[in-house]
Protein backbone atom coordinates (compact mmCIF):
# COMPACT_ATOMS: atom_id res chain seq x y z
CA UNK A 1 0.00 0.00 0.00
CA UNK A 2 3.06 2.27 0.26
CA UNK A 3 2.67 5.58 -2.33
CA UNK A 4 4.68 5.18 -4.98
CA UNK A 5 7.29 8.61 -5.80
CA UNK A 6 5.31 9.79 -8.67
CA UNK A 7 2.34 10.37 -6.52
CA UNK A 8 4.56 12.58 -3.94
CA UNK A 9 3.75 15.68 -5.80
CA UNK A 10 -0.49 15.20 -5.74
CA UNK A 11 0.06 14.10 -2.01
CA UNK A 12 1.83 17.38 -1.16
CA UNK A 13 -0.89 19.40 -3.07
CA UNK A 14 -3.70 17.74 -1.06
CA UNK A 15 -1.81 18.18 2.18
CA UNK A 16 -1.12 21.94 1.46
CA UNK A 17 -4.73 22.36 2.30
CA UNK A 18 -4.56 21.04 5.83
CA UNK A 19 -6.55 23.23 8.55
CA UNK A 20 -3.33 24.50 10.32
CA UNK A 21 -3.57 27.07 13.18
CA UNK A 22 -2.31 30.61 11.95
CA UNK A 23 1.82 30.86 13.10
CA UNK A 24 3.71 34.06 13.10
CA UNK A 25 7.44 32.93 12.06
CA UNK A 26 11.06 35.23 11.19
CA UNK A 27 14.20 34.35 11.90
CA UNK A 28 16.43 36.23 14.22
CA UNK A 29 19.56 34.50 13.48
CA UNK A 30 21.36 31.45 12.39
CA UNK A 31 19.11 28.50 13.66
CA UNK A 32 16.94 30.72 15.58
CA UNK A 33 13.27 31.84 15.01
CA UNK A 34 10.96 34.09 16.90
CA UNK A 35 7.41 32.86 16.56
CA UNK A 36 4.03 33.77 18.06
CA UNK A 37 1.70 30.90 18.28
CA UNK A 38 -1.83 30.05 17.74
CA UNK A 39 -2.77 30.75 20.83
CA UNK A 40 -0.88 34.29 20.61
CA UNK A 41 1.71 33.33 22.52
CA UNK A 42 6.20 34.59 21.62
CA UNK A 43 8.49 31.30 22.24
CA UNK A 44 11.48 31.26 20.78
CA UNK A 45 12.55 28.11 18.19
CA UNK A 46 15.60 26.42 17.97
CA UNK A 47 17.54 23.45 17.50
CA UNK A 48 17.51 22.57 20.65
CA UNK A 49 14.49 21.81 22.44
CA UNK A 50 12.69 24.61 24.29
CA UNK A 51 12.78 23.38 28.09
CA UNK A 52 11.64 27.01 29.54
CA UNK A 53 7.58 25.98 29.67
CA UNK A 54 6.33 25.67 32.41
CA UNK A 55 2.69 23.99 34.16
CA UNK A 56 2.80 26.84 36.44
CA UNK A 57 4.13 30.12 35.11
CA UNK A 58 3.87 29.54 31.12
CA UNK A 59 0.79 31.27 29.93
CA UNK A 60 -1.89 28.35 28.44
CA UNK A 61 0.17 25.97 29.11
CA UNK A 62 -2.01 23.24 27.18
CA UNK A 63 -2.24 25.34 23.98
CA UNK A 64 1.31 26.37 24.32
CA UNK A 65 2.73 22.96 25.30
CA UNK A 66 0.66 21.51 21.91
CA UNK A 67 1.47 24.04 19.43
CA UNK A 68 5.26 24.06 20.09
CA UNK A 69 5.50 20.00 19.80
CA UNK A 70 2.99 19.76 17.14
CA UNK A 71 6.43 20.29 14.98
CA UNK A 72 3.67 22.30 12.47
CA UNK A 73 6.18 25.46 12.66
CA UNK A 74 8.57 22.96 10.67
CA UNK A 75 6.44 22.92 8.12
CA UNK A 76 6.56 26.71 7.84
CA UNK A 77 10.42 26.69 8.05
CA UNK A 78 10.86 24.41 5.57
CA UNK A 79 7.93 25.76 2.85
CA UNK A 80 8.63 29.70 3.76
CA UNK A 81 12.40 29.86 4.74
CA UNK A 82 13.61 26.84 2.99
CA UNK A 83 15.87 26.07 5.92
CA UNK A 84 16.06 22.81 5.54
CA UNK A 85 19.52 21.84 7.30
CA UNK A 86 17.63 23.28 10.19
CA UNK A 87 14.33 21.02 9.75
CA UNK A 88 16.77 18.08 9.36
CA UNK A 89 18.46 18.63 12.54
CA UNK A 90 16.12 18.94 14.45
CA UNK A 91 13.96 15.61 13.76
CA UNK A 92 17.41 14.13 15.22
CA UNK A 93 16.93 16.17 18.37
CA UNK A 94 13.48 15.35 18.14
CA UNK A 95 13.88 11.57 18.24
CA UNK A 96 16.22 11.51 21.00
CA UNK A 97 13.98 13.84 23.10
CA UNK A 98 10.89 11.13 22.38
CA UNK A 99 13.07 8.60 23.40
CA UNK A 100 14.21 10.41 26.79
CA UNK A 101 12.51 10.45 30.21
CA UNK A 102 11.98 13.86 29.68
CA UNK A 103 9.26 13.61 27.49
CA UNK A 104 7.04 11.33 29.40
CA UNK A 105 7.40 13.53 32.45
CA UNK A 106 6.34 16.88 29.90
CA UNK A 107 3.28 14.31 27.77
CA UNK A 108 1.89 13.30 31.36
CA UNK A 109 1.06 17.19 32.24
CA UNK A 110 -0.92 17.32 28.57
CA UNK A 111 -4.40 17.00 28.59
CA UNK A 112 -4.56 16.55 24.93
CA UNK A 113 -2.36 13.82 23.97
CA UNK A 114 -4.46 12.78 21.61
CA UNK A 115 -4.47 16.30 19.55
CA UNK A 116 -0.95 16.47 19.92
CA UNK A 117 0.29 12.67 18.31
CA UNK A 118 -2.82 13.52 15.47
CA UNK A 119 -0.90 16.69 14.59
CA UNK A 120 3.00 15.13 14.94
CA UNK A 121 1.62 12.48 12.45
CA UNK A 122 0.32 14.50 9.74
CA UNK A 123 3.45 17.02 10.13
CA UNK A 124 5.39 13.91 10.12
CA UNK A 125 3.74 12.10 6.60
CA UNK A 126 4.30 15.72 5.29
CA UNK A 127 7.96 15.80 5.37
CA UNK A 128 8.21 11.95 4.40
CA UNK A 129 7.31 12.91 0.67
CA UNK A 130 9.27 15.89 0.26
CA UNK A 131 12.70 15.64 -1.85
CA UNK A 132 15.34 13.43 -0.53
CA UNK A 133 17.66 16.28 -0.81
CA UNK A 134 15.30 18.92 0.91
CA UNK A 135 14.20 16.30 3.24
CA UNK A 136 16.88 13.64 3.97
CA UNK A 137 15.98 12.70 7.60
CA UNK A 138 13.03 10.45 6.79
CA UNK A 139 14.75 7.23 8.83
CA UNK A 140 14.32 9.02 12.17
CA UNK A 141 10.94 10.76 11.02
CA UNK A 142 9.72 7.03 10.15
CA UNK A 143 11.11 6.04 13.55
CA UNK A 144 9.42 8.41 15.62
CA UNK A 145 5.83 7.96 13.59
CA UNK A 146 6.56 3.90 14.44
CA UNK A 147 6.14 5.43 18.09
CA UNK A 148 3.76 7.81 17.71
CA UNK A 149 1.59 5.21 16.08
CA UNK A 150 2.28 2.83 19.30
CA UNK A 151 0.86 5.43 21.75
CA UNK A 152 -2.02 5.71 19.23
CA UNK A 153 -3.35 2.71 18.74
CA UNK A 154 -3.29 1.39 22.53
CA UNK A 155 -6.79 0.82 24.22
CA UNK A 156 -8.63 4.61 24.60
CA UNK A 157 -5.81 6.44 23.74
CA UNK A 158 -8.77 7.47 20.39
CA UNK A 159 -10.80 9.45 22.33
CA UNK A 160 -14.50 9.92 21.29
CA UNK A 161 -14.18 13.58 20.45
CA UNK A 162 -13.00 15.81 17.80
CA UNK A 163 -8.52 15.37 19.35
CA UNK A 164 -9.90 11.32 18.61
CA UNK A 165 -11.44 12.30 15.32
CA UNK A 166 -8.24 14.20 14.12
CA UNK A 167 -5.79 11.00 15.41
CA UNK A 168 -7.94 8.18 13.78
CA UNK A 169 -7.68 10.37 10.80
CA UNK A 170 -3.99 10.88 10.66
CA UNK A 171 -3.70 7.08 11.08
CA UNK A 172 -4.90 6.57 8.24
CA UNK A 173 -2.30 7.74 6.16
CA UNK A 174 0.21 5.96 8.07
CA UNK A 175 0.57 3.02 5.99
CA UNK A 176 1.45 4.42 2.84
CA UNK A 177 5.10 5.67 4.20
CA UNK A 178 6.16 2.56 6.34
CA UNK A 179 7.08 -1.03 5.50
CA UNK A 180 5.39 -2.64 8.61
CA UNK A 181 3.64 -6.10 9.11
CA UNK A 182 0.50 -6.55 7.12
CA UNK A 183 -1.14 -7.56 9.98
CA UNK A 184 -0.26 -4.46 12.00
CA UNK A 185 -0.73 -2.33 8.77
CA UNK A 186 -4.58 -4.36 8.95
CA UNK A 187 -5.18 -3.83 12.51
CA UNK A 188 -4.44 0.48 11.82
CA UNK A 189 -6.84 0.70 8.94
CA UNK A 190 -9.70 -1.66 10.85
CA UNK A 191 -9.37 0.70 14.19
CA UNK A 192 -8.60 4.24 12.52
CA UNK A 193 -11.53 3.65 9.77
CA UNK A 194 -13.78 1.95 12.96
CA UNK A 195 -13.32 4.52 14.96
CA UNK A 196 -13.30 7.73 12.77
CA UNK A 197 -16.83 6.84 11.32
CA UNK A 198 -18.18 6.32 15.01
CA UNK A 199 -16.76 9.44 16.46
CA UNK A 200 -17.74 11.65 13.56
CA UNK A 201 -21.67 10.26 14.00
CA UNK A 202 -21.51 10.70 17.75
CA UNK A 203 -20.13 14.31 17.30
CA UNK A 204 -23.76 15.42 15.67
CA UNK A 205 -27.15 14.94 17.92
CA UNK A 206 -30.14 13.49 16.80
CA UNK A 207 -31.02 16.59 15.09
CA UNK A 208 -27.87 17.41 13.19
CA UNK A 209 -26.02 19.80 15.62
CA UNK A 210 -22.84 19.09 16.77
CA UNK A 211 -22.61 17.97 20.43
CA UNK A 212 -19.86 20.71 21.35
CA UNK A 213 -22.01 23.50 21.96
CA UNK A 214 -20.20 25.75 19.78
CA UNK A 215 -21.48 27.19 15.89
CA UNK A 216 -17.88 27.38 15.29
CA UNK A 217 -17.31 23.35 16.13
CA UNK A 218 -20.03 22.59 13.98
CA UNK A 219 -17.97 24.45 10.88
CA UNK A 220 -14.54 22.82 12.12
CA UNK A 221 -16.09 19.43 11.44
CA UNK A 222 -17.54 20.34 8.19
CA UNK A 223 -14.24 21.78 7.06
CA UNK A 224 -12.55 18.68 8.43
CA UNK A 225 -15.32 16.29 6.75
CA UNK A 226 -14.73 18.14 3.40
CA UNK A 227 -10.63 17.77 3.47
CA UNK A 228 -10.84 13.70 4.56
CA UNK A 229 -12.95 12.87 1.88
CA UNK A 230 -10.79 14.41 -0.33
CA UNK A 231 -8.17 12.79 1.63
CA UNK A 232 -10.16 9.12 1.27
CA UNK A 233 -10.87 9.71 -2.49
CA UNK A 234 -6.97 9.95 -3.44
CA UNK A 235 -6.10 7.16 -0.85
CA UNK A 236 -9.01 4.83 -1.89
CA UNK A 237 -6.36 3.66 -5.30
CA UNK A 238 -4.13 2.20 -2.36
CA UNK A 239 -6.81 0.93 0.20
CA UNK A 240 -10.34 0.44 -1.77
CA UNK A 241 -11.86 0.49 1.86
CA UNK A 242 -11.48 4.07 2.07
CA UNK A 243 -13.96 4.22 -1.01
CA UNK A 244 -16.58 3.76 2.06
CA UNK A 245 -15.56 5.68 4.44
CA UNK A 246 -15.65 8.41 2.25
CA UNK A 247 -19.28 7.88 1.31
CA UNK A 248 -20.37 7.54 4.81
CA UNK A 249 -18.53 10.59 5.73
CA UNK A 250 -20.27 13.27 2.61
CA UNK A 251 -23.85 11.67 3.65
CA UNK A 252 -22.98 13.23 7.28
CA UNK A 253 -21.20 16.30 6.11
CA UNK A 254 -24.64 17.31 4.20
CA UNK A 255 -26.88 16.63 7.08
CA UNK A 256 -23.57 18.93 9.35
CA UNK A 257 -24.06 21.46 6.53
CA UNK A 258 -27.82 22.11 6.38
CA UNK A 259 -27.98 22.51 10.33
CA UNK A 260 -25.70 24.88 10.06
CA UNK A 261 -27.14 26.69 7.53
CA UNK A 262 -30.40 26.90 10.00
CA UNK A 263 -28.42 28.33 12.83
CA UNK A 264 -25.91 30.73 11.49
CA UNK A 265 -26.66 34.81 11.37
CA UNK A 266 -28.89 35.85 8.74
CA UNK A 267 -25.72 36.88 7.38
CA UNK A 268 -23.61 33.64 7.14
CA UNK A 269 -21.89 34.53 10.34
CA UNK A 270 -21.75 32.65 13.16
CA UNK A 271 -22.95 33.82 17.11
CA UNK A 272 -20.80 33.57 19.95
CA UNK A 273 -21.89 30.25 21.85
CA UNK A 274 -19.97 28.18 23.56
CA UNK A 275 -15.82 28.20 22.37
CA UNK A 276 -16.74 30.68 19.65
CA UNK A 277 -16.82 34.45 18.56
CA UNK A 278 -19.15 36.27 16.16
CA UNK A 279 -16.83 36.04 12.61
CA UNK A 280 -16.88 38.57 10.43
CA UNK A 281 -16.55 35.83 7.56
CA UNK A 282 -19.41 34.17 6.13
CA UNK A 283 -19.50 30.22 7.11
CA UNK A 284 -22.77 29.62 6.11
CA UNK A 285 -25.64 29.86 3.47
CA UNK A 286 -27.85 33.00 3.94
CA UNK A 287 -31.54 32.00 4.66
CA UNK A 288 -33.87 34.92 5.18
CA UNK A 289 -35.79 32.58 7.45
CA UNK A 290 -34.91 29.28 9.44
CA UNK A 291 -36.02 27.98 12.52
CA UNK A 292 -33.90 25.20 14.48
CA UNK A 293 -34.40 22.88 17.87
CA UNK A 294 -32.30 20.74 19.48
CA UNK A 295 -34.30 18.71 22.15
CA UNK A 296 -30.75 16.65 22.96
CA UNK A 297 -28.50 20.04 23.07
CA UNK A 298 -31.18 22.33 24.39
CA UNK A 299 -30.96 24.89 22.04
CA UNK A 300 -33.25 27.21 19.67
CA UNK A 301 -32.57 30.06 17.02
CA UNK A 302 -35.00 31.85 14.80
CA UNK A 303 -34.18 33.81 12.14
CA UNK A 304 -36.21 36.28 9.75
CA UNK A 305 -36.03 39.05 7.57
CA UNK A 306 -39.02 41.82 7.80
CA UNK A 307 -37.43 45.44 7.24
CA UNK A 308 -34.36 44.18 8.61
CA UNK A 309 -32.71 40.94 9.44
CA UNK A 310 -32.95 39.47 13.07
CA UNK A 311 -32.18 36.68 14.97
CA UNK A 312 -32.70 35.15 18.36
CA UNK A 313 -31.67 32.14 20.66
CA UNK A 314 -32.02 30.39 23.94
CA UNK A 315 -29.75 28.01 25.39
CA UNK A 316 -30.45 25.74 28.61
CA UNK A 317 -29.59 22.16 28.18
CA UNK A 318 -26.49 20.17 26.81
CA UNK A 319 -25.69 16.78 24.80
CA UNK A 320 -21.81 16.57 25.52
CA UNK A 321 -20.13 19.15 28.42
CA UNK A 322 -17.59 19.75 25.59
CA UNK A 323 -16.73 23.65 25.55
CA UNK A 324 -20.26 23.91 27.29
CA UNK A 325 -20.15 27.22 29.16
CA UNK A 326 -22.95 28.09 32.45
CA UNK A 327 -25.25 29.70 30.01
CA UNK A 328 -27.91 27.64 30.70
CA UNK A 329 -31.11 30.13 30.24
CA UNK A 330 -29.03 32.23 28.55
CA UNK A 331 -30.28 34.35 25.26
CA UNK A 332 -28.95 36.21 22.06
CA UNK A 333 -30.58 38.77 20.35
CA UNK A 334 -29.13 39.89 17.33
CA UNK A 335 -30.50 43.06 14.55
CA UNK A 336 -29.43 43.66 11.39
CA UNK A 337 -25.60 43.31 12.08
CA UNK A 338 -25.46 43.98 15.60
CA UNK A 339 -25.98 42.05 18.76
CA UNK A 340 -28.51 43.66 20.81
CA UNK A 341 -28.00 41.31 23.94
CA UNK A 342 -24.58 39.10 23.83
CA UNK A 343 -22.40 36.41 24.43
CA UNK A 344 -18.66 36.98 26.41
CA UNK A 345 -18.06 34.78 23.55
CA UNK A 346 -14.61 32.11 23.85
CA UNK A 347 -10.82 34.10 25.03
CA UNK A 348 -8.78 30.49 25.68
CA UNK A 349 -8.78 27.01 27.16
CA UNK A 350 -6.53 28.41 30.37
CA UNK A 351 -8.79 27.19 33.60
CA UNK A 352 -6.88 28.70 35.79
CA UNK A 353 -7.06 32.59 33.58
CA UNK A 354 -9.31 34.10 35.78
CA UNK A 355 -10.13 36.29 32.54
CA UNK A 356 -11.27 32.62 31.13
CA UNK A 357 -13.08 31.69 33.61
CA UNK A 358 -15.10 35.33 33.94
CA UNK A 359 -16.17 35.04 29.91
CA UNK A 360 -17.11 30.92 30.25
CA UNK A 361 -19.15 31.41 33.93
CA UNK A 362 -22.58 33.19 34.21
CA UNK A 363 -20.83 36.37 34.23
CA UNK A 364 -20.34 35.69 30.84
CA UNK A 365 -23.94 35.20 29.34
CA UNK A 366 -27.37 36.99 29.31
CA UNK A 367 -29.60 34.60 31.70
CA UNK A 368 -31.21 34.26 34.74
CA UNK A 369 -28.61 33.08 37.34
CA UNK A 370 -28.24 32.71 41.12
CA UNK A 371 -25.42 35.02 41.74
CA UNK A 372 -23.59 32.68 44.11
CA UNK A 373 -22.74 30.27 41.46
CA UNK A 374 -21.15 33.27 39.42
CA UNK A 375 -17.41 32.10 39.99
CA UNK A 376 -17.82 29.01 39.10
CA UNK A 377 -15.50 27.61 36.17
CA UNK A 378 -18.25 25.20 33.70
CA UNK A 379 -16.60 21.93 34.56
CA UNK A 380 -16.55 22.12 38.27
CA UNK A 381 -21.12 22.04 37.55
CA UNK A 382 -20.67 19.94 34.31
CA UNK A 383 -20.03 16.35 33.80
CA UNK A 384 -20.95 14.05 31.25
CA UNK A 385 -22.71 10.77 32.40
CA UNK A 386 -25.38 10.64 35.08
CA UNK A 387 -27.07 12.92 36.68
CA UNK A 388 -25.29 11.94 40.14
CA UNK A 389 -22.06 13.36 38.46
CA UNK A 390 -23.75 16.40 37.21
CA UNK A 391 -24.01 19.47 39.77
CA UNK A 392 -26.39 20.94 36.65
CA UNK A 393 -29.31 19.57 35.14
CA UNK A 394 -30.88 21.67 32.39
CA UNK A 395 -33.24 21.28 29.46
CA UNK A 396 -35.44 22.86 27.20
CA UNK A 397 -38.71 22.54 25.54
CA UNK A 398 -40.20 24.29 22.59
CA UNK A 399 -44.14 24.19 21.83
CA UNK A 400 -46.32 26.41 19.68
CA UNK A 401 -49.71 27.89 20.13
CA UNK A 402 -50.89 29.22 17.08
CA UNK A 403 -48.40 32.33 15.99
CA UNK A 404 -47.02 31.60 19.48
CA UNK A 405 -43.85 30.84 20.13
CA UNK A 406 -42.87 28.70 24.03
CA UNK A 407 -39.79 28.08 24.94
CA UNK A 408 -39.29 26.21 28.10
CA UNK A 409 -35.93 26.48 29.99
CA UNK A 410 -35.45 24.61 33.44
CA UNK A 411 -32.17 24.36 35.68
CA UNK A 412 -31.87 22.28 38.67
CA UNK A 413 -28.33 22.94 40.57
CA UNK A 414 -27.41 20.68 43.10
CA UNK A 415 -30.87 19.39 44.13
CA UNK A 416 -31.49 22.21 45.45
CA UNK A 417 -31.66 25.29 43.24
CA UNK A 418 -34.16 25.79 40.62
CA UNK A 419 -34.58 28.28 37.82
CA UNK A 420 -37.30 28.09 35.06
CA UNK A 421 -37.09 30.51 32.39
CA UNK A 422 -39.82 30.83 29.78
CA UNK A 423 -39.67 33.09 26.92
CA UNK A 424 -42.76 33.59 24.56
CA UNK A 425 -43.08 35.17 21.26
CA UNK A 426 -45.56 35.59 17.92
CA UNK A 427 -42.71 38.26 16.12
CA UNK A 428 -39.15 39.32 17.43
CA UNK A 429 -40.17 42.60 17.97
CA UNK A 430 -41.75 41.96 21.14
CA UNK A 431 -40.50 38.97 23.52
CA UNK A 432 -41.92 38.27 26.71
CA UNK A 433 -39.52 36.66 29.25
CA UNK A 434 -41.09 35.08 32.70
CA UNK A 435 -38.39 33.68 35.14
CA UNK A 436 -39.60 31.91 38.00
CA UNK A 437 -36.49 30.93 40.91
CA UNK A 438 -37.55 27.92 43.73
CA UNK A 439 -35.26 27.05 46.46
CA UNK A 440 -35.35 23.99 48.32
CA UNK A 441 -34.06 23.06 52.15
CA UNK A 442 -32.61 26.83 52.38
CA UNK A 443 -34.12 29.39 54.47
CA UNK A 444 -31.46 31.96 53.93
CA UNK A 445 -31.20 34.68 51.47
CA UNK A 446 -29.95 33.81 48.16
CA UNK A 447 -29.68 36.70 45.71
CA UNK A 448 -31.46 36.14 42.23
CA UNK A 449 -30.80 37.85 39.13
CA UNK A 450 -31.54 38.00 35.64
CA UNK A 451 -28.48 39.01 33.13
CA UNK A 452 -28.04 40.89 30.10
CA UNK A 453 -24.65 41.65 28.17
CA UNK A 454 -25.20 44.78 26.15
CA UNK A 455 -22.35 45.72 23.46
CA UNK A 456 -21.09 49.15 24.56
CA UNK A 457 -21.50 50.73 21.52
CA UNK A 458 -25.55 50.33 22.31
CA UNK A 459 -26.53 54.03 24.74
CA UNK A 460 -28.81 52.57 27.68
CA UNK A 461 -31.06 54.79 29.30
CA UNK A 462 -32.92 53.95 32.70
CA UNK A 463 -36.36 55.01 33.80
CA UNK A 464 -38.48 53.92 36.41
CA UNK A 465 -39.60 50.58 35.52
CA UNK A 466 -37.94 49.96 32.00
CA UNK A 467 -34.57 50.56 30.13
CA UNK A 468 -33.93 51.85 26.52
CA UNK A 469 -31.19 50.40 24.93
CA UNK A 470 -30.89 52.11 21.39
CA UNK A 471 -28.54 52.88 18.45
CA UNK A 472 -29.29 54.54 15.56
CA UNK A 473 -31.23 51.64 14.16
CA UNK A 474 -33.50 50.47 16.79
CA UNK A 475 -34.59 51.04 20.26
CA UNK A 476 -35.45 48.22 22.32
CA UNK A 477 -37.22 49.28 25.40
CA UNK A 478 -36.74 46.44 28.34
CA UNK A 479 -39.87 46.76 30.63
CA UNK A 480 -39.39 44.79 34.24
CA UNK A 481 -42.34 44.37 36.47
CA UNK A 482 -40.04 44.25 40.03
CA UNK A 483 -36.68 43.80 40.90
CA UNK A 484 -33.61 46.59 41.55
CA UNK A 485 -31.35 47.14 38.08
CA UNK A 486 -27.53 47.59 38.54
CA UNK A 487 -25.95 48.29 35.18
CA UNK A 488 -21.96 47.54 35.26
CA UNK A 489 -19.19 48.11 32.53
CA UNK A 490 -15.84 47.24 33.11
CA UNK A 491 -15.87 46.49 36.32
CA UNK A 492 -12.36 45.39 38.10
CA UNK A 493 -11.75 43.58 41.56
CA UNK A 494 -8.02 43.04 42.83
CA UNK A 495 -6.62 44.05 39.37
CA UNK A 496 -8.57 41.32 37.19
CA UNK A 497 -11.87 41.72 34.89
CA UNK A 498 -15.04 40.86 37.34
CA UNK A 499 -18.06 41.67 35.51
CA UNK A 500 -18.89 43.99 32.30
CA UNK A 501 -16.56 42.52 29.80
CA UNK A 502 -16.75 40.22 26.34
CA UNK A 503 -13.66 39.35 24.45
CA UNK A 504 -12.68 41.77 21.94
CA UNK A 505 -9.53 38.86 20.35
CA UNK A 506 -9.16 35.56 21.14
CA UNK A 507 -6.58 34.07 23.09
CA UNK A 508 -5.82 37.96 23.67
CA UNK A 509 -7.79 40.50 24.91
CA UNK A 510 -11.20 41.39 26.89
CA UNK A 511 -13.12 44.36 25.82
CA UNK A 512 -15.97 46.59 28.02
CA UNK A 513 -19.65 45.68 27.72
CA UNK A 514 -22.65 46.89 29.11
CA UNK A 515 -24.29 44.24 32.18
CA UNK A 516 -27.77 45.19 33.09
CA UNK A 517 -28.72 42.81 35.97
CA UNK A 518 -32.28 43.13 37.76
CA UNK A 519 -32.10 41.87 41.35
CA UNK A 520 -35.15 40.13 42.93
CA UNK A 521 -36.23 41.36 45.64
CA UNK A 522 -35.59 39.41 48.98
CA UNK A 523 -39.02 37.27 49.17
CA UNK A 524 -39.34 37.74 45.12
CA UNK A 525 -39.05 34.21 42.86
CA UNK A 526 -41.19 35.87 40.11
CA UNK A 527 -39.65 37.99 37.44
CA UNK A 528 -41.27 39.13 34.18
CA UNK A 529 -39.52 41.13 31.74
CA UNK A 530 -40.68 42.08 28.18
CA UNK A 531 -38.54 43.05 25.47
CA UNK A 532 -39.92 45.61 22.50
CA UNK A 533 -38.35 46.49 19.57
CA UNK A 534 -39.03 49.45 17.60
CA UNK A 535 -37.03 49.67 14.49
CA UNK A 536 -36.37 53.27 13.27
CA UNK A 537 -36.10 54.21 9.83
Amino acid sequence: MKLPKSKYSEYISLRNSDIIPSWSIKPVSTNVYEAITPNKLNIQLSNNINDTFSSIDTPQYQSTMLWYHSLSWLRIIFNKYYDYEFVNNFIDIYYNFLNSQESQIIFDTLTSRDHLVAEQIRNLTYFLVQEDNKFFNKKKARSILLTLIDWAIQPSNIANNNHGMMLASSLLHTPLFLNIDPLLENNIINLASKRLIEIIKSAFDAYGLCNENTPAYQKFYIKFLKQQICELLFLKEYEPRYSVIADELDDIMKIAQHTLDLIALPNGTLPPFGDGNLSSQTMANQLDYAEFYSLDSGFYSIKHKRFRSRYFSMKCGYSSTTHKHSDDTSIFYWYDGIPIITDAGFLNYDWKDPCNVLVKSQRGHSGAFYYKYDHFYPIALYQDGSSEKSRILSHMIVNKEGNLTIIKGSVTIDHVYHVERTVQFSHLNNILITDRFRVEEDSRYIEKCARFLIPSEHKIEKHEGFLLISNDKFILKLIYKSGNVVIKKGVIRNSIPYGGWIVKTPFKSLQECNTIEIFLDKDENFLVINLLLEELE
